[in-house]
């Protein structure tokens, strides 16, 4: 008898205790109800003057203007304001500082400015600057022709006697046989000259000149060659033929050697054109 009442009471505290979880949890669903509903009443949306953080002017174009006709028109609208963030609720507006409102305009000197976006463009009228007064041209006064100076004549180049530079002696002129080819010394009469088979046997000397050219029409016995041999006798002799050597900057002067002529040195010049040359020498032998 004891035991079943003591099952029973087990039993009774089992209900009661899920009966009280029952009650309490339909208390919080009511509760969490309650307060969504009255969020909902609550929650309005808010205008742009009733955002918190910033104060914002609303322009007048901002402003929707009622439609005159049955087309739809959406005009373009600018809020102009500072600058920041303001939030209310799922709305955020986000300022700009320094947009000016639109429509008004602001202007100095050549330059204006209109604010608002998409806004015509306008050429600024530049202020003209005033044209000067052109200045009188002076009349140039002739200056007097000054006379002619008359043009110096250049002075001829000297003409030189061309040296031998490992001669026996510095004043060695630089010659050849010319029909050899052989240097001094030379004979008179060169009697190993096969080529000259005529009656003049005498060995003819070529040496060379800088400076000297013939002129025109000008014949080679019109240049002399000066001589004089060891024992102090004078030769005038005219040369034999007088050419450019081509491709460089002298002549060659081609004379006969006198009969006559001592053996041992002799000094050459060559005289052409009122011109004396430097004098050198060449050496004679039997």
């Amino acid at each position: 008898m004891l035991k079943k009442s003591k099952a029973s009471d087990t039993i009774t505290r089992m209900l009661f205790a899920g009966f009280a979880l029952v009650v309490f949890s339909a208390a919080i669903a009511a509760g969490l109800l309650n307060k969504k509903s009255f969020e909902r009443k609550t929650i309005t949306r808010p205008t742009l003057n009733e955002a918190s953080g910033s104060n914002h002017a609303v322009h007048p174009s901002a402003v929707s203007q009622p439609q005159t006709s049955a087309q739809i028109d959406i005009s373009h609208n600018v809020i102009a304001g500072g600058g920041g963030s303001s939030t209310g609720g799922s709305l955020k507006i986000e300022g700009t500082i320094g947009q000016p409102a639109v429509g008004t305009t602001m202007s100095g000197g050549q330059f204006s400015q209109t604010g608002g976006f998409w806004q015509p463009l306008s050429g600024a009228t530049p202020t003209p600057s005033p044209t000067p007064s052109p200045s009188p041209t002076p009349t140039p006064t002739a200056s007097p022709t000054p006379s002619p100076s008359p043009t110096p004549t250049p002075s001829p180049t000297a003409i030189q006697l061309i040296l031998e530079e490992a001669g026996p002696t510095p004043t060695q002129a630089a010659a050849l046989d010319a029909v050899l080819f052989l240097r001094d010394m030379f004979p008179v009469i060169n009697s190993n000259n096969l080529l000259n088979t005529g009656f003049d046997p005498n060995t003819r000397v070529t040496i060379f000149v800088t400076n000297l050219e013939l002129l025109p029409g000008e014949a080679s016995s019109s240049v002399a060659v000066n001589l004089i041999d060891s024992s102090n006798q004078t030769y005038s002799i005219p040369a034999e033929d007088v050419r450019l050597v081509p491709n460089f900057g002298f002549a060659q002067v081609i004379f006969r050697l006198p009969n006559n002529l001592s053996v041992g040195t002799c000094s050459i010049s060559v005289s052409a054109h009122g011109q004396f040359s430097n004098t050198a020498t060449i050496r004679i032998r039997i």
